[in-house]
């Protein structure tokens, strides 16, 4: 079976470090590791995974710890990921970026940055791309890697244990990038986020990803009229970065989380020489769930819901007002 590592793998990672090149490490004809060429670090490949972090000693303390426990979080929940999301709530939501990336019409060597399970991963690799699968999660990863080898499509999808906030690929490299279901929120250098994306694009790559929204309406609806606690709208508004709560193993933990608006998200795209096709909300007078239901048939108000939201969800002011905010973007030539 060909390994992807050679196929397209060397041919768009970078060292997390200094952003070189890398070279690949034999031993007894056993890939072990990979080298930069550049300031010679080692990084090791175990199990077909490719772990390009940073070595803890160059990490800065606030990294360090947000990586702790943003990776601690994810392989806990782990375990949990694909029942949690087993609901109509959230199938209605896969459906919207199910249809955003048919719209795409994605081709070529894709990352799916925050891959989790690997559903999209999946679903790329058997349309033919060469898909990067990058999580933080190892866990994560060793999941998606099994579904993708139980589906014969091991030649198709190279696993690399990342962030987004190292971002280990070359310049010009990629011809798409998705980031679906929250992963941008997560990025500590949020603001230099999409500069590092249209850099690893190539000339007229794609960048397909959703993200949690500031201006929720559903949200500001319900604390007004069923909270009154217009204080905390403001306050949010106001201060954007935050923590999401997951609860797992019986306690919850708390991970830096940046709420996007989408007005920055414009700006931000147009720096960085993105160029918005398709911007909308999902969500819209709903909320997701993140528990498991016998049905993934959406019913009655939300069942109405969801066919409004479906006709009015990419037009101005609704585009912005989502739960979440998922956006189609082309980098200019």
């Amino acid at each position: 079976m060909e390994n992807p590592l050679f196929s397209f793998g060397l041919k768009v990672l970078a060292c997390p470090i200094c952003g070189k090149p890398l070279r690949p490490i034999f031993k007894k004809d056993v890939l072990t590791s990979l080298q930069c060429t550049h300031c010679h670090y080692y990084f090791s490949v175990k199990k077909g995974i490719i772990k390009l972090l940073p070595p803890r000693k160059v990490q800065k303390k606030d990294y360090r710890k947000h990586l702790a426990i943003i990776a601690k979080t994810y392989d806990k929940y782990s375990d949990i990921h694909d029942i949690a999301y087993h609901n109509p709530k959230m199938e209605y939501m896969r459906k919207v970026e199910l249809k955003a990336l048919r719209f795409s019409k994605i081709k070529g060597t894709v990352l799916d940055m925050g891959c989790g399970t690997g559903k999209y991963t999946e679903l790329l690799a058997k349309e033919g791309c060469n898909v990067i699968a990058m999580d933080v999660s190892r866990k994560m990863l060793e999941i998606t890697k099994k579904k993708i080898v139980s589906k014969g499509l091991q030649s198709k999808v190279l696993y690399v244990h990342s962030d987004a906030d190292t971002f280990p690929f070359l310049d010009n490299s990629l011809d798409a990038i998705i980031g679906i279901f929250g992963v941008l929120n997560h990025v500590l250098k949020y603001k230099s986020i999409f500069k590092r994306i249209s850099r690893a694009l190539k000339p007229n790559g794609l960048l397909v990803f959703s993200v949690l929204n500031t201006y929720r309406l559903q949200w500001f609806i319900y604390e007004i009229f069923k909270k009154r606690r217009v204080k905390t709208i403001i306050k949010m508004i106001r201060n954007r970065d935050g923590y999401l709560k997951f609860p797992v193993k019986g306690r919850k933990r708390r991970v830096f989380c940046h709420n996007y608006n989408g007005i920055e998200i414009q700006k931000q795209l147009k720096d960085a020489g993105l160029e918005i096709q398709k911007m909308g909300g999902i969500y819209l007078l709903t909320y997701p769930q993140f528990k498991k239901e016998g049905t993934l048939e959406l019913k009655g108000i939300d069942k109405f819901f969801a066919k409004l939201e479906d006709k009015i969800r990419w037009f101005p002011p609704f585009n912005m007002l989502g739960y979440y905010i998922i956006v189609i973007a082309r980098k200019k030539q």
